[in-house]
Protein backbone atom coordinates (compact mmCIF):
# COMPACT_ATOMS: atom_id res chain seq x y z
CA UNK A 1 0.00 0.00 0.00
CA UNK A 2 1.16 3.49 -0.82
CA UNK A 3 -0.29 6.60 0.81
CA UNK A 4 0.61 9.86 -0.88
CA UNK A 5 -0.37 13.39 0.10
CA UNK A 6 -0.13 16.28 -2.35
CA UNK A 7 -0.68 19.86 -1.18
CA UNK A 8 -2.11 22.42 -3.59
CA UNK A 9 -3.41 25.94 -3.11
CA UNK A 10 -6.73 25.74 -1.29
CA UNK A 11 -7.04 21.97 -1.14
CA UNK A 12 -5.27 18.77 -0.27
CA UNK A 13 -5.41 15.79 -2.57
CA UNK A 14 -4.96 12.44 -0.95
CA UNK A 15 -4.22 9.43 -3.09
CA UNK A 16 -4.87 6.43 -0.93
CA UNK A 17 -4.91 2.67 -0.96
CA UNK A 18 -2.93 2.16 -4.13
CA UNK A 19 -2.16 -1.53 -4.36
CA UNK A 20 0.38 -2.97 -6.78
CA UNK A 21 -1.01 -6.07 -8.50
CA UNK A 22 0.10 -8.42 -11.24
CA UNK A 23 3.73 -8.59 -10.17
CA UNK A 24 4.60 -11.71 -12.18
CA UNK A 25 6.71 -9.53 -14.44
CA UNK A 26 7.80 -5.93 -13.80
CA UNK A 27 6.23 -4.68 -17.03
CA UNK A 28 2.83 -6.07 -15.98
CA UNK A 29 2.50 -4.12 -12.72
CA UNK A 30 -0.59 -1.94 -12.49
CA UNK A 31 -1.94 0.47 -9.89
CA UNK A 32 -5.39 -0.71 -8.77
CA UNK A 33 -7.60 0.28 -7.06
CA UNK A 34 -7.14 4.00 -6.50
CA UNK A 35 -9.25 6.77 -5.04
CA UNK A 36 -8.73 10.53 -4.99
CA UNK A 37 -10.10 12.44 -2.01
CA UNK A 38 -10.36 16.22 -1.94
CA UNK A 39 -10.34 17.99 1.41
CA UNK A 40 -11.21 21.71 1.11
CA UNK A 41 -9.47 24.26 3.29
CA UNK A 42 -12.15 26.76 4.24
CA UNK A 43 -10.04 29.60 5.55
CA UNK A 44 -6.41 30.53 5.75
CA UNK A 45 -4.44 32.98 7.86
CA UNK A 46 -2.02 34.34 5.27
CA UNK A 47 1.13 35.92 6.67
CA UNK A 48 4.26 37.40 5.10
CA UNK A 49 7.81 38.00 6.24
CA UNK A 50 9.34 34.50 6.33
CA UNK A 51 7.50 32.89 9.27
CA UNK A 52 9.84 31.38 11.84
CA UNK A 53 8.57 30.42 15.29
CA UNK A 54 5.01 29.65 16.33
CA UNK A 55 3.34 29.61 19.74
CA UNK A 56 -0.22 28.99 20.91
CA UNK A 57 -2.17 30.23 23.92
CA UNK A 58 -4.27 27.19 24.84
CA UNK A 59 -6.70 29.29 26.89
CA UNK A 60 -7.42 32.12 24.43
CA UNK A 61 -6.79 30.08 21.24
CA UNK A 62 -4.56 32.82 19.88
CA UNK A 63 -1.64 31.82 17.66
CA UNK A 64 1.59 33.85 17.51
CA UNK A 65 3.97 33.65 14.52
CA UNK A 66 7.39 35.34 14.33
CA UNK A 67 8.53 36.87 11.02
CA UNK A 68 12.28 37.00 10.49
CA UNK A 69 12.26 39.45 7.56
CA UNK A 70 9.77 42.00 8.89
CA UNK A 71 10.72 41.89 12.60
CA UNK A 72 7.10 41.34 13.59
CA UNK A 73 4.80 38.83 15.26
CA UNK A 74 1.42 38.05 13.70
CA UNK A 75 -1.42 37.41 16.13
CA UNK A 76 -3.93 34.96 14.66
CA UNK A 77 -7.33 34.13 16.13
CA UNK A 78 -7.29 30.32 16.17
CA UNK A 79 -11.10 30.15 16.04
CA UNK A 80 -11.42 32.20 12.83
CA UNK A 81 -7.91 31.78 11.35
CA UNK A 82 -7.76 35.54 10.81
CA UNK A 83 -4.80 37.80 11.58
CA UNK A 84 -6.04 40.21 14.26
CA UNK A 85 -2.85 42.14 15.00
CA UNK A 86 0.78 42.60 14.01
CA UNK A 87 3.28 43.50 16.72
CA UNK A 88 6.70 45.02 16.04
CA UNK A 89 9.55 43.30 17.92
CA UNK A 90 13.37 43.25 17.78
CA UNK A 91 15.74 42.27 14.99
CA UNK A 92 15.29 38.78 13.48
CA UNK A 93 12.68 37.33 15.87
CA UNK A 94 13.33 33.60 16.03
CA UNK A 95 11.94 31.67 18.98
CA UNK A 96 8.62 32.23 20.68
CA UNK A 97 7.00 30.87 23.83
CA UNK A 98 3.52 31.57 25.18
CA UNK A 99 2.54 31.41 28.84
CA UNK A 100 -1.19 30.64 28.76
CA UNK A 101 -1.47 31.27 32.54
CA UNK A 102 -0.16 34.85 32.41
CA UNK A 103 -1.08 35.58 28.76
CA UNK A 104 2.46 36.78 28.08
CA UNK A 105 4.43 35.99 24.94
CA UNK A 106 8.25 35.84 24.88
CA UNK A 107 10.09 36.43 21.58
CA UNK A 108 13.85 35.99 21.11
CA UNK A 109 15.48 38.64 18.91
CA UNK A 110 18.32 36.64 17.37
CA UNK A 111 20.15 39.56 15.76
CA UNK A 112 20.03 41.46 19.02
CA UNK A 113 20.69 40.98 22.69
CA UNK A 114 17.20 40.69 24.15
CA UNK A 115 13.78 39.08 24.45
CA UNK A 116 10.60 41.02 23.72
CA UNK A 117 7.60 40.50 26.03
CA UNK A 118 4.12 40.92 24.52
CA UNK A 119 0.93 41.29 26.57
CA UNK A 120 -1.56 38.88 24.96
CA UNK A 121 -4.57 40.89 26.18
CA UNK A 122 -3.54 44.08 24.37
CA UNK A 123 -1.04 42.70 21.79
CA UNK A 124 1.47 45.35 22.78
CA UNK A 125 5.12 45.16 23.82
CA UNK A 126 5.42 45.60 27.58
CA UNK A 127 9.12 44.99 28.13
CA UNK A 128 12.43 44.18 26.49
CA UNK A 129 14.62 41.88 28.61
CA UNK A 130 18.42 42.01 28.08
CA UNK A 131 19.80 38.46 27.72
CA UNK A 132 23.12 38.84 25.90
CA UNK A 133 24.09 38.15 22.31
CA UNK A 134 22.02 36.13 19.85
CA UNK A 135 19.11 34.70 21.85
CA UNK A 136 17.54 32.09 19.57
CA UNK A 137 15.45 29.44 21.33
CA UNK A 138 13.00 29.88 24.19
CA UNK A 139 10.90 27.54 26.33
CA UNK A 140 8.97 28.18 29.50
CA UNK A 141 7.54 26.35 32.46
CA UNK A 142 4.03 27.71 33.07
CA UNK A 143 3.91 26.13 36.55
CA UNK A 144 7.00 27.96 37.84
CA UNK A 145 6.69 30.96 35.49
CA UNK A 146 10.34 30.54 34.50
CA UNK A 147 11.50 31.27 30.95
CA UNK A 148 14.66 29.69 29.53
CA UNK A 149 16.40 31.43 26.63
CA UNK A 150 19.22 29.75 24.71
CA UNK A 151 21.90 31.92 23.11
CA UNK A 152 23.62 29.66 20.59
CA UNK A 153 26.86 31.57 19.96
CA UNK A 154 28.81 34.64 20.95
CA UNK A 155 30.11 35.73 24.33
CA UNK A 156 26.68 35.11 25.90
CA UNK A 157 26.45 31.47 24.79
CA UNK A 158 24.29 29.60 27.29
CA UNK A 159 20.87 29.76 28.92
CA UNK A 160 19.39 32.89 30.50
CA UNK A 161 16.80 32.10 33.17
CA UNK A 162 14.03 34.70 33.36
CA UNK A 163 11.60 35.10 36.27
CA UNK A 164 8.19 35.64 34.64
CA UNK A 165 6.89 37.61 37.65
CA UNK A 166 9.50 40.36 37.29
CA UNK A 167 10.55 39.67 33.67
CA UNK A 168 14.21 39.94 34.61
CA UNK A 169 17.13 37.54 34.15
CA UNK A 170 17.77 35.87 37.50
CA UNK A 171 20.60 33.53 36.51
CA UNK A 172 22.75 32.40 33.62
CA UNK A 173 23.98 28.93 32.69
CA UNK A 174 27.09 29.30 30.54
CA UNK A 175 28.50 26.78 28.05
CA UNK A 176 32.02 26.33 26.79
CA UNK A 177 30.77 24.38 23.78
CA UNK A 178 28.80 25.52 20.77
CA UNK A 179 25.06 24.97 21.40
CA UNK A 180 23.98 23.83 17.96
CA UNK A 181 20.23 23.37 17.91
CA UNK A 182 17.34 23.28 20.34
CA UNK A 183 17.07 24.15 24.00
CA UNK A 184 16.29 20.66 25.28
CA UNK A 185 19.22 18.90 23.65
CA UNK A 186 22.39 20.64 24.78
CA UNK A 187 24.96 17.98 25.66
CA UNK A 188 28.25 19.07 27.24
CA UNK A 189 31.39 17.49 25.80
CA UNK A 190 33.51 15.61 28.37
CA UNK A 191 36.89 14.04 27.97
CA UNK A 192 36.65 10.31 28.55
CA UNK A 193 39.18 8.86 31.02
Amino acid sequence: MILSIFVAVGLILVLSLMTLTGLTAPAQASLLPYRITTIPIESCACVDGFPGGVGVNTKTHMIYVTHVLTNTVSVINGSTNMVVSTVGVGSIPAGIAVNSNTNEIYVTNNNGTNVTVIDGATNTVTKTIPTGEHPEFVVLNPNTNKIYVLSTFGSSMGISVIDGKTNTVTSKISFNVFAVDGIGMVIPIKKLA
